[in-house]
């Protein structure tokens, strides 16, 4: 198990004119910022082979979804 922190502030550093295709599809929004605590777990099957699961918790947002993100992954070691 594993705790961590993430913390992304914006520069607020001037304004920009998005395309209709980013504000359309979210690829970029202008101030996004955010802060998270979390968990991840590691398990490893093999000396080689194992998987992860991440639980993050936000604490503040700007311009980023409100929603939990519950992921797992698998990963294999070269």
């Amino acid at each position: 198990m594993i705790g961590f922190l993430d913390i992304e502030k914006s520069f607020k550093n001037g304004d920009i004119v998005l395309p209709a295709s980013n504000l359309a599809t979210g690829l970029y929004v202008n101030d996004q910022e955010y802060g998270v605590i979390g968990i991840k777990a590691i398990g490893e099957f093999t000396d080689d082979l194992g998987i992860t699961a991440s639980l993050p918790a936000a604490f503040f947002g700007n311009n980023v979804a409100q929603q939990i993100a519950l992921s797992f992954g698998i990963y294999k070691k070269f």
